[in-house]
């Protein structure tokens, strides 16, 4: 059975080369634009993995998370979190805040952002 990865992020053309990425490569995908829908697909589809853009109006990437956390059917769910506005010091702090989860920062090499995937799919 194939894995199914849950990709939010609020620009399109980030979407579709996410899914583009992981359909080549042999999983199902489902998409969110937003916080909010990441979070009904998210319970709805109940993903092996979820990619996260950290920075989306309305609600970010580390909010989301938090909630996710708060409900039993999605707690379990892996992040691999994704940004395009860090700097180093930015990177540490972050990386602090999401102990636990994968951050990658945009853009990103497929090769590893695959790596990630398989990695946080199989614990």
């Amino acid at each position: 059975m194939k894995k199914k990865i849950l990709v939010v992020d609020d620009e399109l053309v980030m979407v579709n080369l996410l899914k583009d990425l992981f359909v080549e490569n042999g999983y199902d995908v489902i998409t969110a634009m937003s916080g909010p829908d990441g979070i009904i697909r998210a319970k709805d589809e109940n993903p092996d993995l979820i990619i996260l853009d950290i920075n989306m109006p309305g609600m970010f990437g580390c909010a989301m998370s938090e909630v996710l956390k708060e409900i039993e059917r999605t707690r379990h769910i892996p992040i691999i979190f994704l940004t395009g506005f860090l700097d180093e010091e930015d990177a540490e702090e972050l990386k602090h805040e999401l102990a636990g989860h994968c951050l990658l920062t945009k853009p990103f090499d497929n090769e590893e952002l695959l790596a990630k995937v398989r990695e946080a799919i199989s614990k």
